[in-house]
């Protein structure tokens, strides 16, 4: 959660001549790899926009606030992550809101429980990127890609805690997803078994550690954002303030 920290991890790590893959677990989920994938053959066409959502299911104890880095570091890292997966191109500059909702146990620790975040690429790419720290219905991660060529949706299923208001609209689900083990449970399978591969030499790191700094960047960038009210420039970041 400290830049100047992940810098020094990442020295020592190179000092030491071994191997250190990063646990951005969405970069294994079948779904997300799916998008990439439409994305790289150019399926989708010239991308018009990215929308992503991160709702917790339920809040988090108390004791666990004050060292999570805040809800940019700690829940939005893993969309900061995405955004330049998916698309394949760095954030350049992001405005973030943020305020508590509902769950003051945040405020307490300067912290919020809610966030939106409007990033943009280096090709010009809007992103849009929505946070809360409680979903009454269940865990819910989801990603849409809009392009020239198609739509797509990441994160939709039979379990997704999502309740429609249309007219003849399905139920909610019954078993909806309650947390990032149940959501991401392959993706943690894959995971695994990629760095297993990695260390016996079977495959490149599909997560190396310089991914956790740049997606890091963009955190606080973000923060920065929120706490100025105003357009920060990924490039004037250099270390946590």
């Amino acid at each position: 959660i400290d830049l100047a920290d992940t810098e020094a991890t990442i020295e020592l790590v190179r000092e030491a001549g071994v191997e250190l893959q990063i646990a951005f677990m969405r970069r294994f989920d079948p779904g997300f790899r799916r998008a990439r994938e439409l994305v790289l053959t150019g399926d989708l066409g010239t991308l018009y926009s990215l929308r992503m959502c991160a709702h917790d299911h339920a809040p988090a104890d108390e004791r666990y606030i004050p060292t999570s880095g805040g809800i940019f570091c700690d829940l939005h890292v893993h969309d900061f992550d995405m955004a330049r997966w998916l698309t394949g191109h760095e954030v350049k500059e992001v405005f973030a809101t943020g305020s508590v909702r509902a769950w003051e146990r945040y405020g307490r620790f300067d912290d919020v429980d809610s966030a939106a975040m409007v990033l943009t690429m280096d090709d010009g790419l809007p992103v849009v990127v929505t946070g809360a720290r409680h979903d009454p219905i269940g865990y819910d991660f989801r990603a849409e890609l809009f392009g020239s060529g198609d739509s797509i949706v990441v994160g939709v299923d039979e379990r997704t805690p999502v309740r429609s208001v249309q007219p003849d609209a399905p139920p909610p689900p019954a078993n909806p997803y309650r947390g990032f083990l149940d959501r991401f449970n392959q993706a943690f399978i894959d995971e695994t078994a990629a760095f297993i591969d990695l260390v016996l030499g079977r495959a490149e790191n599909l997560c190396p550690p310089q991914e956790a700094l740049s997606a890091l960047r963009v955190a606080v960038a973000c923060e920065r954002s929120w706490r100025e009210r105003r357009l920060v420039g990924v490039e004037e970041v250099s270390q946590v303030a």
